[in-house]
């Protein structure tokens, strides 16, 4: 049975410019509903050394990617690496081309994928976000000099849309979709913990885990990390309700 305009999915991150997803579970008649829970705050940082002193330079978000740019406003003759086609169009915005561009499906299959086109001599600068786990980083480091900086934070916002949050204390919602830990653990915050019936899908295996840390089964998880794998991951288990 396929459903109806009635169905609502609740997205927990920032809206985004051109949002695929929205556009992809709108065209379906569903009702998508807005309510961030993570705010990104660029932070001051500094490399220990100028940036002519890294080969190569890797970001694993656009988030990652537009903090750095508010500190350097271009690159020396860095090689440059990011996690997904999303992130390498986003990284062109400031007129630069990726050097390579991995899968996008975990820091650790990321690693795997960089590591090949990396000499042992390289140094390389991670930009990542102060929550970032440290997977990415142990694994290059065990083969490449590796220096991470923290180029942003993710908070919770000042700001809640209560009627939303009412939805998922009313249970007047169809599916929450998790795209990053924070927003899920801020979720639980304002939930006073009362979560393990959330109905969520997730974008990922970091989004996963921090489900399944919080008590919660995922109904499902996308099979790649994007937002359009994500939308009709969404769309397949609504049409199985």
């Amino acid at each position: 049975m396929s459903y109806t305009k009635k169905s609502t999915v609740i997205t927990l991150y920032p809206p985004r410019d051109n949002d695929e997803f929205v556009s992809h579970i709108n065209s379906y008649d569903a009702k998508v509903i807005s309510m961030p829970l993570i705010e990104i705050v660029s932070l001051d940082f500094s490399p220990l050394y100028n940036l002519q002193y890294y080969n190569w330079i890797v970001f694993t978000s656009r988030n990652g990617i537009n903090s750095f740019f508010k500190r350097y406003n271009s690159l020396s003759e860095n090689r440059v690496a990011v996690i997904g086609e999303k992130s390498a169009c986003y990284l062109r915005r400031y007129g630069v081309e990726a050097d390579f561009v991995g899968s996008g499906s975990s820091g650790i299959d990321f690693a795997g994928e960089l590591l090949p086109k990396l000499n042992s001599k390289d140094n390389v600068l991670l930009a990542q976000g102060r929550l970032a786990g440290e997977s990415l980083l142990k694994k290059l480091s065990y083969y490449v000099k590796v220096e991470r900086v923290d180029v942003y934070d993710t908070l919770m916002p000042q700001n809640v849309d209560i009627g939303a949050l009412n939805l998922i204390r009313e249970n007047r919602y169809d599916i929450i979709v998790v795209t990053s830990p924070s927003s899920l653990y801020n979720l639980t915050k304002l939930l006073d913990g009362f979560v393990n019936k959330l109905r969520v899908i997730t974008i990922g295996k970091i989004s996963t885990a921090a489900a399944l840390y919080c008590g919660i089964e995922p109904l499902a998880e996308a099979p790649s990390q994007s937002y359009c794998s994500l939308a009709q991951t969404v769309i397949d288990c609504l049409n199985r309700r």
